[in-house]
C-alpha cells in the first residue's frame, strides 16, 4: 500500500521531501520502515492519545530527532503504550528541569531502557509500574554529571 502511495499516487511529494539520489532516497519509495507515508502513518498512530484534548499533543511536543529515536528503535517504538508513557515521562522531566539538554536526556534514558528491556518485559507491566520505572530512568539520567549540560 505504501509503495503504491509513493510510486503511483504521490511520487512528486516524495521527491520534494527527499531530493537527491542514492539508496536513502530509494528507501523512501519502498515499503519498509523508511517509506515516507508509512512513517507518517506510524508516527500518527504511535503518538495518538485520545485522553488529551489535542490527540496529537505528544507528537507536537517532540522534535524530529526524538521522534526518530523512539520510532526507529524496535524495543521502544513497537508499542503505542510504551512510546506514549515514555513521552509523558520525558515531558514531565523537562517541565521540572528546563535547563537540561533534551536530546542528550532522551538518548541516555533510551540507552538505559534498552539495556533493561533485554531482561524485563515492559509490555507485561501495568501502566502505573511502567510509568514509575520510566520516570525513574529519566530522573536518574537528568543529573548534570550523567547528562553533561
Amino acid at each position: 500500500m505504501w509503495e503504491f502511495f509513493t510510486s503511483v499516487l504521490l511520487p512528486d511529494v516524495v521527491r520534494w521531501r527527499f531530493p537527491g539520489q542514492g539508496r536513502t532516497v530509494e528507501e523512501r519509495f519502498l515499503g519498509g520502515i523508511r517509506n515516507v507515508f508509512g512513517r507518517l502513518w506510524w508516527r500518527a498512530y504511535l503518538f495518538h492519545d485520545t485522553s488529551c484534548d489535542d490527540p496529537y499533543q505528544l507528537l507536537k511536543f517532540l522534535n524530529e530527532d526524538e521522534v526518530v529515536s523512539i520510532t526507529e528503535r524496535p524495543l521502544l517504538g513497537f508499542s503505542q503504550r510504551i512510546a506514549q508513557i515514555t513521552v509523558r515521562m520525558f515531558m514531565s522531566t523537562l517541565e521540572t528541569q528546563a535547563n537540561i539538554n533534551r536530546m542528550l536526556l532522551m538518548r541516555e534514558a533510551q540507552k538505559y531502557m534498552i539495556r533493561f528491556m533485554t531482561t524485563m518485559r515492559f509490555d507485561a507491566m501495568d501502566d502505573s509500574h511502567l510509568a514509575s520505572f520510566i520516570d525513574s530512568v529519566f530522573r536518574k539520567n537528568r543529573s548534570p554529571s550523567t547528562i553533561g549540560t
